[in-house]
């Protein structure tokens, strides 16, 4: 594919995108308009919050302030990386490969293309542009050896965006299945859900005794802040605050009460250490510390990864367009069996209710097999065990 082609193909998404607004109506393009301008104003800002952030806050803090900062931000991209990647679920390319191989261009060069609008988007832009502000502040502050942040930065997004890309093209692959569809789409809101709720799953105190005396020693806090107060040694504000914080402190069951700073920065290096997402990091970590091979390291794995997870998405697309995907291997059939009596029960649509005529059974049943195969449904059963799960310790309790 050659530039010509290149250009040609991002006037054509381009035109696409104005004749979808066009049809949208002129309140749509203003609306969509605010949002854009929203999010420039977004990336800007952010810029400049982390850049005087990196210039001034972090100039003299130790390395371990400086990778949980990292954490969080890196944490807060994934977070709202994961709802827009549930958003847009349903669509795996910005343009219907197809409907466009029929021209003069490659595969390798739609794919690209594709996966170039994939990161095009507002969270990636704004996300990027408080890393970068980062980076150009600590650099500042800190000296050449935080230079490295820069393509650690951009390694991180290459391995992000492609393994989204990836993730994206197999779940199209597999909902050109209406019916798959609608299971993937309720099983992916259901494991967002469980992410988010990861937090709270893990310190949940799952066992009654350990909640009982957590419990207790709460009480006991809170009985003796009452006679404090009924004492007259200190006032309402002051006992409404301690109460609060009391609560606080025992709101996951004491588990995360006895953690010293020193413990968080070991686990939060381990986990950085272990998991690639969290090599960005750990990268600015070391680079403050003035070594620089783990952040070119993690740099290179970060590629690495990205260019797998590249490759693997492309040969699956190949494979989609060429009518391979999901295909077997023939099988040798065998001499069919010698008949015998058919022992299968009949369908569920095939049975009937007692005191229910024939129509009505089958209308009846055919509702509830619609009802259960709904994603709504779903999502509601699995909701109410959750929810089961998580309130029977304090249920127990009572």
């Amino acid at each position: 594919m050659n530039w010509q082609h290149f250009r040609t193909f991002l006037w054509l998404r381009w035109r696409l995108r104005v004749n979808q607004n066009k049809r949208a109506g002129s309140a749509s393009v203003w609306i969509q308009r605010f949002f854009l301008a929203c999010g420039i104003a977004a990336a800007v800002v952010m810029f400049v919050i982390f850049l005087l952030l990196g210039l001034f806050v972090l100039e003299r803090q130790p390395p371990a302030i400086l990778m949980l900062v990292w954490d969080g931000l890196v944490a807060a991209f994934l977070f709202v990386w994961l709802i827009e990647l549930l958003v847009e679920l349903q669509r795996s390319e910005i343009l219907s490969m197809d409907k466009f191989l029929h021209l003069p261009v490659s595969l390798n060069g739609a794919f690209l293309i594709n996966y170039a609008g994939s990161i095009l988007s507002p969270v990636a832009v704004v996300a990027l542009s408080a890393m970068i502000g980062l980076s150009i502040g600590l650099t500042v502050s800190r000296g050449p050896s935080m230079l490295v942040l820069f393509p650690l930065v951009a390694a991180f997004f290459v391995a992000v965006t492609s393994i989204t890309y990836q993730f994206r093209g197999w779940l199209a692959s597999l909902m050109m299945n209406k019916r798959r569809r609608r299971t993937i789409i309720s099983i992916a809101t259901i494991v967002f859900v469980l992410i988010v709720n990861l937090p709270n799953l893990l310190t949940q105190p799952w066992r009654a005794g350990g909640n009982i005396a957590a419990r207790a020693e709460m009480e006991k806090e809170i009985s003796r802040l009452d006679q404090l107060l009924a004492a007259g040694r200190i006032d309402k504000d002051e006992h409404r605050r301690q109460v609060l914080s009391v609560r606080g402190k025992y709101r996951f069951g004491g588990r995360l009460a006895g953690l010293q700073p020193d413990e968080i920065q070991q686990t939060a290096t381990m986990v950085n250490t272990v998991v690639p997402l969290g090599w960005l990091p750990y990268g600015a970590s070391t680079a403050a510390e003035g070594r620089v091979l783990p952040s070119l390291l993690g740099a290179f794995g970060l590629v690495l990864i990205g260019g797998a997870s590249l490759a693997r998405s492309y040969r699956t697309t190949l494979r989609l367009y060429t009518g391979q995907f999901g295909s077997r291997k023939p099988r040798t059939t065998a001499l069919p069996a010698p008949a015998r009596p058919s022992t299968a029960s009949a369908g569920l649509l095939e049975k009937r209710l007692p005191w229910l005529s024939e129509q009505a059974s089958a209308i009846a049943l055919a509702c509830f097999r619609s009802l259960t195969r709904a994603p709504e449904a779903k999502l509601l059963r699995v909701a109410s065990s959750c929810e089961t799960i998580r309130t029977r310790p304090n249920c127990s309790v009572r």
